[in-house]
């Protein structure tokens, strides 16, 4: 229920936002997971490509960058920096 409500109102929490983006970019061939932490009690989205930067959570033999989706202006790799520590994020689901 929570998805249709946001993609009528366009309102929703971190999970919802990950959650949905986590079906959209795995029904497109994107290889990403879904990331929490009990810390910052918070979630985001992690996706596989082929890129360099800081911020990502390696599992597999993979590397999965952080992307933050409840505000504007957030880039592939970056992290509000009160919740950047990545050892308080874990792997939560993937594909």
């Amino acid at each position: 229920m929570a998805l249709i409500e946001f993609l009528k109102k366009y309102t929703g929490d971190c999970d919802t936002r990950t959650v949905l983006l986590f079906i959209l970019l795995n029904a497109y061939g994107y290889d990403t997971v879904i990331l929490n932490s009990y810390v910052y009690k918070h979630s985001v989205i992690g996706i596989n490509l082929p890129t360099s930067g800081y911020n990502y959570k390696y599992s597999n033999g993979k590397k999965y960058y952080t992307w933050e989706t409840t505000n504007t202006g957030w880039e592939l790799g970056d992290m509000p920096a009160e919740f950047n520590d990545l050892k308080y994020w874990y792997l939560a689901l993937s594909n």
